[in-house]
This record gives structure tokens, sequence and C-alpha cells, in this order.
């Protein structure tokens, strides 16, 4: 098992000089990993220092921001990502839907679809007895918000298994959870990591040194060592990895920090790769800005509300988009700039967190395809960009055939702050009754 990656074959992960950065901002330099096998492999760091972005982007979800930059290679299965598919990721704040714990873990069967009522049940009650959460049949028709959080989080993680991942990433499972509560968890994924590949993020080293197979040291961008949990606990190779140990902590500066930027005490840096200079001097969208189908459909704060609004403009014009959804009080005051910039916006007024109604979903669905049809670029905002205009990318997905399970699931993973209030979840699971009795009547 070693960081440096020899050959990729067909394990579930490789990533050669692979980096991420944000706008103008790196996160991760060139990060240098190889998962040959079932195991529980532990990324463990400083607060802050990229082991989030790092599961994300393995995961595809990062790179529908629109600020998103990345360099180097990664391979999943052996192929370029993408290809294969993605790994799974079960996020810090995994957000579950409204409903029961049956659905929730429904909604995670591969092929559910072909599986009749019964059959799904039996597929779910025999993954509880495999991974010794039969006390959880107790609480299926329980609404899953009603649940202690170590018994949300462990429906989180069967969610994700019931899908058979050959990678399963999981971020700071055991956050807020009592001692009892996280031993439940991490044995959880332990017993899965047996036969399957589980990459972890945790800042908790109690909890790694007594249930992971290995760990990795991320730093300022770069792991610095990847070793057996026993060996890294008990003696680490590098300086970082000997500080964290001892304090819990280490230095950990950006990647891309300069040297005057840097406590005396801080051994100088390496350059950054050409391939993410490159990289970082490509244009971007503005912040907050994520993609839901890139290229095409994207949400985004209010211009104006985070960076200058001429600069707003500018960073919507270079990724694209042409068309505004607006889904504020008042409409947009500024139509001359959006002109200018060959952008026009259309105004269905939505309270802030609440819901539009039916109709107003329906209108603005259709206005999407409509635009889609006609290869515009649309992007949906409220001021923030989080709660309303989730909501309406989650409806506009309904609209076009998915369950609100579904829509609800694939909108959060992509932004976990879109749809923001119980109203707006609650709306979009009536709108899929809504557009079924429509469609059948």
């Amino acid at each position: 098992m070693s960081n440096k990656a020899s050959s990729i074959g067909e394990q579930p992960l490789w990533l050669q000089g692979f980096g991420v950065g944000y706008g103008d901002r790196v996160v991760l330099a060139e990060v240098d990993l190889e998962l040959s096998g079932a195991g529980l492999h532990a990324l463990m760091g400083p607060t802050g220092v990229g082991k989030s972005t790092l599961l994300r982007a393995i995961c595809g979800i990062a790179q529908q921001s629109g600020s998103f930059k990345t360099w180097g290679e990664m391979r999943y299965l052996g192929l370029i990502a993408g290809q294969a598919g993605w790994p799974s990721l079960v996020a810090q704040d995994a957000r579950l839907f409204v409903s029961t714990v049956r659905e929730n873990l429904l909604h995670g069967l591969n092929e559910r679809h072909q599986l009749d009522r019964r059959q799904q049940t039996r597929q779910v009650l025999d993954l509880l007895a495999q991974m010794d959460c039969e006390w959880l049949e107790s609480f299926l028709n329980t609404p899953v918000l009603e649940l202690e959080l170590y018994a949300q989080r462990v429906v989180a993680i069967l969610r994700q298994v019931l899908g058979e991942p050959v990678l399963l990433c999981v971020d700071e499972p055991t956050v807020g959870l009592d001692e009892d509560g996280s031993t439940l968890v991490m044995d959880l994924l332990k017993r899965w990591s047996t036969t399957h590949c589980v990459l972890l993020a945790s800042h908790h080293q109690a909890q790694i040194r007594r249930h992971a197979d290995w760990v990795g040291m991320l730093v300022s961008g770069r792991i610095v060592e990847w070793e057996s949990s026993e060996r890294f606990f008990d003696g680490p190779a590098s300086e970082a990895g000997r500080e964290f140990v001892d304090r819990g902590t280490c230095n950990s500066p950006r990647p891309d920090a300069a040297a005057e930027e840097l406590d005396e005490s801080c051994p100088p840096l390496p350059p950054l790769p050409e391939p993410a200079r490159k990289a970082m001097s490509a244009w971007a969208g503005p912040n907050g800005f994520a993609w839901l189908d890139k290229g095409r459909l994207a949400g985004t704060p209010r211009p104006g509300v985070v960076n200058d609004l001429e600069d707003d403009l500018d960073a919507l014009q270079r990724v694209g988009v042409t068309r505004l959804l607006t889904l504020l009080e008042e409409p947009l005051d500024f139509d001359e700039a959006l002109a200018e910039r060959g952008i026009q916006a259309r105004h269905v007024p939505i309270d802030d967190m609440t819901a539009p109604t039916n109709l107003q979903a329906i209108g603005f669905c259709q206005q999407i395809d409509q635009w889609l049809n006609e290869q515009e670029v649309v992007a949906v905002h409220c001021h923030a960009g989080h709660g309303r205009t989730g909501t309406a990318l989650a409806a506009w997905r309904i609209w076009r055939g998915d369950s609100a399970a579904e829509a609800i699931d694939g909108v959060r993973k992509i932004e976990r702050r879109w749809i923001q209030s119980l109203e707006q979840v609650q709306f979009l699971e009536r709108f899929e009754e809504f557009l079924q009795e429509r469609r059948n009547g």
C-alpha cells in the first residue's frame, strides 16, 4: 500500500498530481494516492486543509462549482473520472429526506424500479441483518428526522451502501455524536470495509487508531505520508504527522501561500506544479455558482450579493449564461447591464424561505425547457442562491421525471444548501404527487 501509484489497473482509486482550486485559491496542490482494495482508509489533517474538498472531487461533486479548477490525473476503476461512474459520498452533514427510514433506504437500492415493493423491502432487511443493524427494523416507518442523530448517520451510510459502491467516501461521520453513537457508526463502516473500499476523512485520532487500516496525512495540499494505522500512530514518518499526533493539529499553510506570508518556523513550501499554475489562470464563474447540468443549467446567488455587481455579471458572461430565472420578491433593476452582456432575465416572485405554487413551478419549468431547447444557458437565482434556487432546480428535475426523493438528493449532492426549509421540501413532495395526478388524469 502506497500513496505513490505504480500501476493503474482497475483499483478503486488512483490519483497522480491531482489538484483542485476555486477561483484564485489553490486547495489541493498535487495529491498522489492509490487505493487498491478493501479496507478502511483514513484521511487526516488539520481543519480546513481540504479533506472534504478531496472527497467531493473524487465523487464528481466539487466539479459542479463554476469556480472549480483541476489538474493532474484521476482514475476510478481504471478509467478516467466519470467514465465508470463515480464513488459514493456520505457528506459530513448528509441531508436525509423528510420521509420514513424505509423510503430513505429504498432510495439507495440499485435498479429499484425493477423490483416490486416486497423485493425492495427484502433487500433492505437482508442488508440490515448483514450489517448488524436489525435494531433499525422497528423504525422503518418512522420519519427519519425523528431519529436520534447517530441513527440518522447510520441511515445515511446504509442508503449509500445499498447501492453497492466500489468506493465509499465518508466525511467526518461522527461529528456531534457521543462516544456510544460514534462507536456504532465506526463499527458499521469497519464492517462494510472488510469487503469494500472505504475512504474516510476524520480528525478523531482515537477512533481512527481503533478502526482504520491505513492512514494518510494531508498537509498544505499534499499527502505527506501514507502508512498502516499502527505505524502512523506509533511513529509518524513526517514532521507534520508527528506534530499532528502529538497536538491534534499541525502547521498547514495554503499550498499557494507566498514565502513572505509563512511563519518563521514553517519550512518553505514546494512550488506549485506547472499544471496548477496554468489551471489557476483560467477564468471562473461567480462565487456560489454551481452547475446542475454542466454548461446548460445552474444555480447562483443574486449578482452583486457576494461580489461587485459588474464582476458577477462579467463572471456569468464568462461561463456562458444567457438567461436568468429570478426568484426574488422584486425583479432585478439592472436590465441594461444584463443586456450589454447578452443576458435576459425573467422574474417569478417567491418570498424568502418559501416555495412556489404548483402553477408557478409548472410555468418556470416550461420556461427552462424552452430556453434549453433554444440552446440558451440558464442560471436560476434567489438572494443567496440556496433555498428558492435549489427548490426550483429540484422542481425542474421532478418535472423531467425524477421522484421528489431523487431530485432533492441530486441537487443537495451538488450544493448542500440548496433547499433550505421544511416548507420547500414538503412542496417538492406535493409537486411530484400533483404532476402524477395531472399526467394520469
